[in-house]
Protein backbone atom coordinates (compact mmCIF):
# COMPACT_ATOMS: atom_id res chain seq x y z
CA UNK A 1 0.00 0.00 0.00
CA UNK A 2 1.47 3.28 -0.81
CA UNK A 3 2.25 6.34 1.66
CA UNK A 4 -1.02 8.80 2.26
CA UNK A 5 0.16 11.97 0.95
CA UNK A 6 -1.23 15.61 1.08
CA UNK A 7 -0.44 17.91 -1.81
CA UNK A 8 -0.57 20.86 0.66
CA UNK A 9 -1.18 23.49 -2.47
CA UNK A 10 -3.28 23.01 -5.29
CA UNK A 11 -6.12 24.93 -7.38
CA UNK A 12 -9.42 24.31 -9.47
CA UNK A 13 -10.50 27.71 -11.32
CA UNK A 14 -12.82 28.01 -14.16
CA UNK A 15 -13.10 30.92 -15.83
CA UNK A 16 -16.79 30.88 -14.34
CA UNK A 17 -15.35 32.53 -11.12
CA UNK A 18 -12.66 34.76 -12.07
CA UNK A 19 -13.23 38.24 -13.01
CA UNK A 20 -12.30 40.25 -16.02
CA UNK A 21 -10.04 42.27 -13.50
CA UNK A 22 -7.75 38.82 -13.80
CA UNK A 23 -7.04 39.27 -17.69
CA UNK A 24 -5.73 42.49 -17.11
CA UNK A 25 -3.38 41.24 -15.45
CA UNK A 26 -1.99 40.27 -18.61
CA UNK A 27 -3.70 42.58 -21.30
CA UNK A 28 -4.92 45.89 -21.44
CA UNK A 29 -8.05 47.28 -19.16
CA UNK A 30 -9.66 47.84 -23.01
CA UNK A 31 -8.95 44.62 -24.14
CA UNK A 32 -9.11 42.48 -21.10
CA UNK A 33 -12.97 42.40 -20.43
CA UNK A 34 -13.49 41.62 -24.53
CA UNK A 35 -11.09 38.91 -24.42
CA UNK A 36 -12.90 37.37 -21.17
CA UNK A 37 -16.11 37.54 -22.86
CA UNK A 38 -14.91 35.64 -25.73
CA UNK A 39 -12.81 32.72 -23.66
CA UNK A 40 -16.25 32.23 -21.85
CA UNK A 41 -17.85 31.37 -25.28
CA UNK A 42 -16.87 28.01 -25.47
CA UNK A 43 -16.66 27.59 -28.98
CA UNK A 44 -14.66 30.65 -29.47
CA UNK A 45 -11.98 29.94 -26.61
CA UNK A 46 -10.03 27.88 -28.72
CA UNK A 47 -9.64 30.19 -31.82
CA UNK A 48 -8.98 33.43 -29.49
CA UNK A 49 -6.32 31.35 -27.89
CA UNK A 50 -4.71 30.50 -30.64
CA UNK A 51 -4.96 33.84 -32.03
CA UNK A 52 -3.50 35.46 -29.02
CA UNK A 53 -0.67 33.15 -29.01
CA UNK A 54 0.28 34.27 -32.54
CA UNK A 55 -0.41 37.73 -32.50
CA UNK A 56 2.15 38.09 -28.89
CA UNK A 57 4.63 35.66 -29.74
CA UNK A 58 4.10 33.97 -26.46
CA UNK A 59 4.29 36.70 -24.00
CA UNK A 60 1.56 35.61 -22.58
CA UNK A 61 1.95 32.01 -22.92
CA UNK A 62 0.91 32.09 -19.00
CA UNK A 63 -2.46 33.55 -19.47
CA UNK A 64 -2.58 31.03 -22.15
CA UNK A 65 -2.42 28.13 -20.58
CA UNK A 66 -4.67 29.13 -17.66
CA UNK A 67 -7.17 29.86 -20.05
CA UNK A 68 -6.79 26.04 -21.54
CA UNK A 69 -7.54 24.78 -18.46
CA UNK A 70 -9.39 27.09 -16.98
CA UNK A 71 -12.27 27.38 -19.53
CA UNK A 72 -12.83 23.52 -18.72
CA UNK A 73 -16.81 22.67 -18.33
CA UNK A 74 -16.78 22.58 -14.69
CA UNK A 75 -14.32 22.34 -11.69
CA UNK A 76 -14.65 19.01 -11.27
CA UNK A 77 -13.23 17.96 -14.82
CA UNK A 78 -10.08 20.49 -13.36
CA UNK A 79 -9.95 18.35 -10.58
CA UNK A 80 -10.74 14.77 -11.89
CA UNK A 81 -7.61 16.02 -14.00
CA UNK A 82 -5.39 16.92 -10.82
CA UNK A 83 -6.79 13.40 -9.55
CA UNK A 84 -5.32 11.80 -12.71
CA UNK A 85 -1.58 12.68 -12.14
CA UNK A 86 -1.91 10.62 -8.92
CA UNK A 87 -4.20 7.51 -8.72
CA UNK A 88 -1.32 5.09 -10.01
CA UNK A 89 1.58 5.50 -7.35
CA UNK A 90 -1.01 7.40 -5.08
CA UNK A 91 -4.37 6.32 -4.81
CA UNK A 92 -4.59 7.31 -1.64
CA UNK A 93 -3.69 11.21 -2.32
CA UNK A 94 -5.70 14.21 -0.34
CA UNK A 95 -5.59 17.28 -1.92
CA UNK A 96 -5.76 21.25 -0.22
CA UNK A 97 -8.03 23.18 -2.59
CA UNK A 98 -7.22 26.25 -2.23
CA UNK A 99 -9.68 29.30 -3.04
CA UNK A 100 -9.31 32.78 -3.55
CA UNK A 101 -11.47 35.90 -3.33
CA UNK A 102 -11.01 37.64 -6.43
CA UNK A 103 -14.03 39.99 -5.66
CA UNK A 104 -12.04 42.99 -4.73
CA UNK A 105 -9.08 42.89 -6.71
CA UNK A 106 -9.94 46.58 -8.25
CA UNK A 107 -12.11 49.41 -6.79
CA UNK A 108 -15.02 48.52 -8.54
CA UNK A 109 -15.68 44.80 -6.76
CA UNK A 110 -17.01 41.48 -8.53
CA UNK A 111 -19.83 40.63 -5.88
CA UNK A 112 -20.73 36.99 -6.32
CA UNK A 113 -17.51 34.88 -8.21
CA UNK A 114 -16.22 34.22 -4.67
CA UNK A 115 -19.98 32.88 -3.48
CA UNK A 116 -19.81 30.72 -6.35
CA UNK A 117 -16.14 29.62 -6.16
CA UNK A 118 -17.09 28.67 -2.64
CA UNK A 119 -20.69 26.79 -4.05
CA UNK A 120 -18.35 24.90 -6.18
CA UNK A 121 -16.01 23.73 -4.19
CA UNK A 122 -18.89 22.62 -1.47
CA UNK A 123 -20.18 20.54 -4.55
CA UNK A 124 -16.44 19.18 -4.83
CA UNK A 125 -16.14 18.47 -1.07
CA UNK A 126 -19.63 16.18 -0.97
CA UNK A 127 -18.35 13.76 -4.14
CA UNK A 128 -14.80 13.91 -2.68
CA UNK A 129 -15.04 13.31 1.34
CA UNK A 130 -11.85 11.67 1.98
CA UNK A 131 -10.31 13.40 -0.97
CA UNK A 132 -10.47 17.12 -1.21
CA UNK A 133 -9.71 19.76 1.64
CA UNK A 134 -10.48 23.11 0.34
CA UNK A 135 -9.35 26.21 2.63
CA UNK A 136 -11.73 29.29 2.94
CA UNK A 137 -10.26 32.34 0.93
CA UNK A 138 -10.14 35.73 3.38
CA UNK A 139 -10.03 39.07 2.03
CA UNK A 140 -10.21 41.66 5.00
CA UNK A 141 -11.74 43.88 2.77
CA UNK A 142 -14.93 41.70 2.64
CA UNK A 143 -15.48 43.88 5.75
CA UNK A 144 -16.10 47.26 3.31
CA UNK A 145 -18.86 45.63 1.51
CA UNK A 146 -20.89 44.51 4.76
CA UNK A 147 -19.77 40.88 5.32
CA UNK A 148 -18.40 40.70 8.73
CA UNK A 149 -15.34 38.57 8.81
CA UNK A 150 -16.27 37.07 12.49
CA UNK A 151 -19.47 35.96 10.94
CA UNK A 152 -17.70 34.40 7.47
CA UNK A 153 -15.64 32.36 9.62
CA UNK A 154 -18.43 31.18 11.94
CA UNK A 155 -20.01 30.00 8.64
CA UNK A 156 -17.89 27.70 7.62
CA UNK A 157 -15.89 26.93 11.19
CA UNK A 158 -18.40 25.66 13.81
CA UNK A 159 -17.28 22.96 16.20
CA UNK A 160 -20.87 22.11 16.02
CA UNK A 161 -20.77 21.13 11.93
CA UNK A 162 -18.23 20.08 10.14
CA UNK A 163 -18.44 22.50 6.73
CA UNK A 164 -15.95 20.47 5.41
CA UNK A 165 -12.95 22.99 5.15
CA UNK A 166 -10.22 22.21 7.12
CA UNK A 167 -8.43 26.10 6.54
CA UNK A 168 -7.82 29.26 5.54
CA UNK A 169 -6.23 31.25 1.94
CA UNK A 170 -4.44 34.61 2.00
CA UNK A 171 -3.54 36.37 -0.88
CA UNK A 172 -2.05 39.59 -0.12
CA UNK A 173 -1.18 40.90 -3.55
CA UNK A 174 -4.76 41.31 -5.05
CA UNK A 175 -4.37 44.46 -2.58
CA UNK A 176 -3.86 44.22 1.04
CA UNK A 177 -0.95 43.91 4.05
CA UNK A 178 -0.78 40.42 6.27
CA UNK A 179 -0.57 43.09 9.12
CA UNK A 180 -3.83 44.72 7.90
CA UNK A 181 -6.15 45.46 11.54
CA UNK A 182 -9.02 43.59 9.79
CA UNK A 183 -6.39 40.61 9.43
CA UNK A 184 -6.30 40.15 13.65
CA UNK A 185 -9.72 38.65 14.79
CA UNK A 186 -9.02 35.82 11.44
CA UNK A 187 -4.93 35.18 13.07
CA UNK A 188 -6.78 34.93 17.07
CA UNK A 189 -9.87 32.73 15.17
CA UNK A 190 -6.88 30.61 13.82
CA UNK A 191 -4.75 30.52 17.04
CA UNK A 192 -8.07 29.54 19.23
CA UNK A 193 -8.49 26.75 16.59
CA UNK A 194 -4.86 25.82 15.65
CA UNK A 195 -6.29 26.27 12.11
CA UNK A 196 -3.54 26.38 9.43
CA UNK A 197 -3.14 29.57 7.15
CA UNK A 198 -1.72 29.35 3.49
CA UNK A 199 -0.36 32.64 2.14
CA UNK A 200 0.89 33.76 -1.44
CA UNK A 201 4.50 34.61 -1.21
CA UNK A 202 5.97 35.12 -4.55
CA UNK A 203 6.88 38.02 -6.80
CA UNK A 204 4.46 36.00 -9.45
CA UNK A 205 0.58 35.85 -9.75
CA UNK A 206 -2.61 37.99 -9.68
CA UNK A 207 -2.12 41.62 -8.46
CA UNK A 208 -4.26 44.36 -7.54
CA UNK A 209 -5.56 45.48 -11.23
CA UNK A 210 -6.92 48.90 -10.87
CA UNK A 211 -4.85 51.90 -12.67
CA UNK A 212 -3.96 53.61 -9.60
CA UNK A 213 -3.50 52.59 -5.49
CA UNK A 214 -5.43 53.64 -2.92
CA UNK A 215 -4.16 56.04 -0.05
CA UNK A 216 -4.29 53.51 2.69
CA UNK A 217 -2.62 51.28 0.69
CA UNK A 218 0.60 53.66 0.04
CA UNK A 219 0.66 54.59 3.67
CA UNK A 220 -0.03 51.14 5.25
CA UNK A 221 -1.54 50.73 9.29
CA UNK A 222 -0.47 47.41 10.99
CA UNK A 223 -1.99 45.88 13.89
CA UNK A 224 1.79 45.16 15.46
CA UNK A 225 4.09 47.70 13.87
CA UNK A 226 7.52 45.87 14.22
CA UNK A 227 9.29 49.22 14.79
CA UNK A 228 7.30 49.62 18.33
CA UNK A 229 7.40 45.76 18.94
CA UNK A 230 9.38 44.49 21.60
CA UNK A 231 11.80 42.30 21.58
CA UNK A 232 13.26 42.01 17.90
CA UNK A 233 16.67 41.93 16.64
CA UNK A 234 18.05 45.40 15.68
CA UNK A 235 19.46 43.76 12.60
CA UNK A 236 15.75 42.54 11.24
CA UNK A 237 14.08 45.69 12.74
CA UNK A 238 15.88 47.87 10.62
CA UNK A 239 15.19 45.92 7.54
CA UNK A 240 11.12 45.98 8.47
CA UNK A 241 11.39 49.54 8.77
CA UNK A 242 13.47 50.21 5.71
CA UNK A 243 11.33 48.31 3.88
CA UNK A 244 7.57 50.23 5.20
CA UNK A 245 9.85 53.45 4.16
CA UNK A 246 10.72 52.08 1.04
CA UNK A 247 6.85 51.54 0.21
CA UNK A 248 6.36 55.11 1.35
CA UNK A 249 8.36 56.77 -1.62
CA UNK A 250 7.63 54.10 -4.13
CA UNK A 251 3.26 55.13 -4.15
CA UNK A 252 3.42 56.21 -7.63
CA UNK A 253 4.10 52.90 -9.10
CA UNK A 254 2.22 51.30 -11.57
CA UNK A 255 0.32 48.12 -9.23
CA UNK A 256 1.69 45.53 -11.02
CA UNK A 257 5.36 47.26 -9.86
CA UNK A 258 3.83 48.04 -6.30
CA UNK A 259 2.04 44.76 -5.64
CA UNK A 260 5.37 42.88 -4.67
CA UNK A 261 5.49 45.10 -1.43
CA UNK A 262 2.19 43.60 -0.11
CA UNK A 263 3.96 39.70 -0.18
CA UNK A 264 7.04 40.76 0.86
CA UNK A 265 8.14 38.36 4.06
CA UNK A 266 9.46 40.66 6.13
CA UNK A 267 5.77 41.65 6.51
CA UNK A 268 5.22 38.64 8.96
CA UNK A 269 7.06 40.03 11.45
CA UNK A 270 4.74 42.18 12.22
CA UNK A 271 1.91 39.14 12.47
CA UNK A 272 4.41 36.51 14.00
CA UNK A 273 5.52 39.08 16.59
CA UNK A 274 2.17 39.06 17.93
CA UNK A 275 1.17 35.70 17.28
CA UNK A 276 3.93 34.18 17.19
CA UNK A 277 1.84 30.29 17.37
CA UNK A 278 0.28 30.92 14.22
CA UNK A 279 0.19 27.96 11.79
CA UNK A 280 1.30 29.61 8.93
CA UNK A 281 2.57 28.72 5.32
CA UNK A 282 5.11 31.01 3.38
CA UNK A 283 3.85 29.32 -0.51
CA UNK A 284 6.32 29.18 -2.63
CA UNK A 285 9.32 29.69 -0.50
CA UNK A 286 9.61 33.38 -2.29
CA UNK A 287 9.79 31.97 -6.01
CA UNK A 288 12.29 30.21 -8.19
CA UNK A 289 14.41 32.78 -8.92
CA UNK A 290 15.12 34.34 -5.70
CA UNK A 291 15.76 30.44 -4.45
CA UNK A 292 18.56 30.62 -7.28
CA UNK A 293 19.76 33.29 -6.49
CA UNK A 294 19.12 35.21 -9.97
CA UNK A 295 15.96 37.44 -9.00
CA UNK A 296 16.71 40.66 -10.98
CA UNK A 297 13.77 42.44 -9.22
CA UNK A 298 15.64 44.56 -6.45
CA UNK A 299 12.41 44.00 -4.14
CA UNK A 300 12.47 40.22 -4.25
CA UNK A 301 16.31 39.63 -4.32
CA UNK A 302 16.21 38.21 -0.50
CA UNK A 303 12.98 36.46 -0.17
CA UNK A 304 14.41 33.04 0.27
CA UNK A 305 16.92 34.47 2.54
CA UNK A 306 14.04 36.33 5.02
CA UNK A 307 12.03 33.40 4.56
CA UNK A 308 14.90 31.30 5.92
CA UNK A 309 15.38 33.25 8.59
CA UNK A 310 11.82 33.37 9.63
CA UNK A 311 11.62 29.52 9.67
CA UNK A 312 14.84 28.91 11.71
CA UNK A 313 13.39 31.13 14.42
CA UNK A 314 12.57 29.13 17.14
CA UNK A 315 10.32 31.58 18.61
CA UNK A 316 7.86 30.53 15.63
CA UNK A 317 7.18 26.90 15.72
CA UNK A 318 4.06 26.81 13.14
CA UNK A 319 5.59 28.64 10.66
CA UNK A 320 5.83 26.50 7.62
CA UNK A 321 6.97 26.97 3.83
CA UNK A 322 5.99 24.60 0.63
CA UNK A 323 7.68 24.20 -2.50
CA UNK A 324 4.20 24.40 -4.87
CA UNK A 325 5.63 26.07 -8.33
CA UNK A 326 8.82 26.22 -7.39
CA UNK A 327 9.28 22.12 -7.93
CA UNK A 328 9.47 22.82 -11.37
CA UNK A 329 12.72 23.67 -11.93
CA UNK A 330 15.82 20.96 -11.05
CA UNK A 331 18.24 23.97 -10.19
CA UNK A 332 15.14 25.22 -7.14
CA UNK A 333 15.53 21.62 -6.50
CA UNK A 334 19.33 21.16 -6.22
CA UNK A 335 19.41 24.32 -3.89
CA UNK A 336 16.85 22.78 -1.50
CA UNK A 337 18.37 19.78 -1.24
CA UNK A 338 21.62 21.86 -0.28
CA UNK A 339 20.18 24.14 2.71
CA UNK A 340 17.75 20.99 4.05
CA UNK A 341 20.96 19.31 4.53
CA UNK A 342 23.28 22.07 5.80
CA UNK A 343 20.01 22.79 8.13
CA UNK A 344 19.59 26.36 7.30
CA UNK A 345 16.28 25.49 5.98
CA UNK A 346 14.67 22.92 8.84
CA UNK A 347 13.04 19.88 7.26
CA UNK A 348 10.34 20.38 9.56
CA UNK A 349 8.96 23.27 8.13
CA UNK A 350 8.79 22.66 4.72
CA UNK A 351 5.13 20.69 2.79
CA UNK A 352 4.92 19.42 -0.43
CA UNK A 353 2.40 21.21 -2.93
CA UNK A 354 2.45 21.72 -6.46
CA UNK A 355 0.38 24.58 -7.31
CA UNK A 356 -1.80 22.61 -9.65
CA UNK A 357 -2.97 24.10 -12.33
CA UNK A 358 -0.71 26.41 -12.91
CA UNK A 359 2.34 24.34 -13.44
CA UNK A 360 0.19 22.18 -15.86
CA UNK A 361 1.74 24.35 -19.10
CA UNK A 362 5.70 23.46 -17.64
CA UNK A 363 5.46 19.56 -16.99
CA UNK A 364 1.92 17.22 -16.66
CA UNK A 365 1.22 16.52 -12.85
CA UNK A 366 2.43 12.68 -12.79
CA UNK A 367 5.99 14.15 -14.14
CA UNK A 368 6.16 16.90 -11.87
CA UNK A 369 5.92 14.83 -8.41
CA UNK A 370 7.58 11.49 -9.88
CA UNK A 371 10.89 14.06 -10.78
CA UNK A 372 10.36 15.90 -7.32
CA UNK A 373 10.58 12.85 -5.24
CA UNK A 374 13.19 11.31 -6.71
CA UNK A 375 15.31 14.05 -6.76
CA UNK A 376 14.68 15.10 -3.10
CA UNK A 377 14.95 11.62 -1.83
CA UNK A 378 12.50 9.27 0.54
CA UNK A 379 13.42 11.01 3.67
CA UNK A 380 12.53 14.54 2.79
CA UNK A 381 9.67 13.17 0.57
CA UNK A 382 8.33 11.57 3.15
CA UNK A 383 8.86 14.89 6.05
CA UNK A 384 7.19 17.03 3.23
CA UNK A 385 4.62 15.15 2.01
CA UNK A 386 3.16 12.88 4.26
CA UNK A 387 4.69 13.82 8.62
CA UNK A 388 4.62 17.69 8.21
CA UNK A 389 1.32 17.76 6.41
CA UNK A 390 -0.02 15.83 8.98
CA UNK A 391 1.14 18.66 12.15
CA UNK A 392 0.10 21.57 9.72
CA UNK A 393 -3.23 20.82 8.71
CA UNK A 394 -4.60 19.21 12.32
CA UNK A 395 -7.07 21.73 14.36
CA UNK A 396 -10.27 21.62 15.84
CA UNK A 397 -11.74 20.87 12.83
CA UNK A 398 -9.82 18.18 11.12
CA UNK A 399 -8.02 15.47 12.27
CA UNK A 400 -5.22 14.87 9.77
Amino acid sequence: MSERIVNCHSHVFNFEIVPDSFISNYLSRFFAPIVAQLLRVRVLSGPVLYLLKKLTGGNFRKLIDFAMIGNKKTTEDVFTELRSGYKSVYPDARFVILTMNFDHMDAKGYKGLFNTQLNHVKDLKRKYPNELLPFLGIDPRMELHGQDINEFLLQYFNPARFSGFVGLKLYPSLGFYPFHPRLEPVYRFAIDHQLPIMTHCTPDGAYWSDKTLPQHLQFPLSFNPVEDATPIEPVIRSKCVSLKNEIRRNYHLKPKDFCDYFLHPLNYWDVLLKYPQLKLCLAHTGGEETIKGKEERFIAKEWYKDIKELLVNCDFPNLYADVSFVLHDDDVITQLIKDLNSGSLPIEKMLFGTDFFMTARIKNEKELVENFRSKIGQVFWNKMAVENPKKYLTSDFYLA
